[in-house]
């Protein structure tokens, strides 16, 4: 999961950013099979998920 809603807090851009944890995170994730970035606005959402195939959540760790 995303830490920061960017659409909605686009002052936290740099949290998701490339070089930031999160990115890095995302790139390691990435290389080893398909991976989605949820926003946090949507985590609970569960028609969202299941509309874009997502079953499984991480969280973000800092």
């Amino acid at each position: 999961m995303c830490p920061a809603d960017v659409i909605a807090e686009p002052h936290r851009r740099a949290e998701i950013a490339p070089g930031s944890p999160f990115h890095t995170a995302w790139v390691r994730l990435r290389e080893s099979g398909r991976t989605a970035i949820v926003p946090p606005s949507r985590a609970a959402d569960a028609d969202y998920l299941a509309a874009r195939g997502i079953t499984d959540l991480l969280p973000h760790e800092s």
